[in-house]
């Protein structure tokens, strides 16, 4: 039997039950019994409770789903599509060109690398021209690996192995090349090791005489600027009656010369120099078409990997071992005084051809000249620089 004090407990339970469901439903008459309320309170909130109940059906139907979908997944392994590129290193140079030349353990500069490019080659100067840019001026070669040598690095010359050597950098440049002007000529050369970009009158006398290059003045922006090439033998003549191009052009805290302005170069040429933008391309390699120029330009390119590895080309060998083409002169001077003679005596068999593309030329170039006139009123017609029937070409 009950004790009196839990019955005295309950029916307190039961009487306060009572008073909240009554003022919770003031209208009602407070005289049911504790089970007709509770009933009552059900049925009216059947509705209210199964939505409820469907709710959080849902919700842990839901929420298992999500469990089972994850706990399958968790030995996937998931690709990114689009991994982002890690910095390049001189490995893509040793690796991207190796095809093209051979890589040499040089001392005091480490792998240098010298080109298959036949016995007259000369880096800025065969197979390319130069190109207006938003860079300045842009050396556009065409040969497959012109996308690193003319943009990255050094060149020098030895004359113990008669052979253009490139020494790896890693910073892009338009041409990391001297610039120099007269009154009649543009001329160019590579810088050696150890120049920086900002050639001054003191360094740029420092070039040798024979790394140069000059073009008369309104031919420095023809596609086939190396018809109109002045021989050798002129280099110290032109030099001394010179004077070094001081354009320097930073972009990116990267300061280089950008060569002669536009606009003076119009003066020469008649016609509108307008430059293009270089736009990027994804991967080793350039290319040139209807005034379109892509070309691989990381701005910087690592000398080492980032895990410590130091990069190595694959078959480099000493220079001591290396050796010229069968056909290369054993002295400097020797090479450049029979390429000068080239100049001015033509060989017969490519004479023919030659004079048909300087004639291509200069309809080109009178095609520009007269577009010019329209465009410039003022335009006065001066006399032009007449070459020589194919006595201005270097031959490759």
């Amino acid at each position: 039997m009950p004790s009196p004090f839990y019955t005295k407990y309950s029916q307190l339970l039961i009487q306060k039950f009572k008073i909240t469901f009554c003022m919770s439903n003031e209208k009602k008459i407070c005289t049911a019994t504790p089970t007709e309320i509770f009933f009552k309170k059900i049925k009216k909130n059947t509705q209210t409770g199964l939505q409820h109940i469907y709710t959080w059906y849902n919700l842990i139907l839901k929420s298992a789903l999500v469990f089972v979908f994850f706990a399958c997944s968790s030995n996937r392994t998931v690709v990114n599509q689009n991994p982002p590129k890690q910095n390049p290193n001189y490995q893509e140079f040793y690796d991207e060109l190796s095809p093209y030349g051979q890589w040499v353990d040089y001392p005091g500069y480490g792998y240098v690398w010298i080109p298959n490019a036949g016995a007259n080659f000369r880096p800025y100067s065969n197979n390319g021209h130069w190109v207006m840019t938003n860079y300045g001026w842009t050396w556009v070669s065409n040969y497959q690996w012109g996308w690193a040598p003319f943009h990255y690095g050094r060149w020098m010359y030895d004359n113990n192995y008669n052979s253009w050597l490139w020494i790896p950098g890693n910073t892009w440049g338009p041409a990391w090349v001297s610039w120099r002007q007269s009154s009649g000529y543009y001329g160019w050369a590579p810088l050696s090791p150890n120049m920086g970009s900002n050639v001054n009158i003191s360094i740029g006398n420092q070039v040798p005489t024979s790394y140069w290059t000059f073009v008369p003045n309104q031919y420095i922006a023809s596609t086939s600027v190396h018809n109109y090439y002045v021989g050798m033998h002129q280099n110290v003549t032109i030099i001394n009656n010179s004077t070094v191009i001081n354009n320097s052009t930073s972009i990116n805290n990267v300061s280089y010369n950008s060569g002669p302005k536009a606009a003076e170069v119009e003066q020469f040429t008649h016609t509108n120099i307008t430059p293009i933008t270089v736009s990027e391309h994804s991967k080793p390699g350039h290319s040139f078409s209807e005034g379109q120029l892509s070309l691989y330009r990381p701005s910087s390119i690592n000398q080492n990997i980032n895990t410590g590895v130091k990069p190595a080309p694959k078959n480099a060998i000493s220079i001591s071992n290396y050796k010229p083409p069968i056909n290369e002169k054993t002295n400097h001077t020797e090479h450049n005084a029979n390429e000068n003679e080239r100049h001015m005596q033509p060989n017969d068999n490519n004479l023919k051809e030659e004079n048909a593309e300087v004639k291509r030329d200069k309809a080109n170039e009178k095609t520009k000249q007269n577009e010019f006139k329209q465009n410039n009123k003022s335009y006065e017609n001066k006399p032009q620089f007449k070459p020589k029937q194919g006595g201005g070409g270097r031959k490759k």
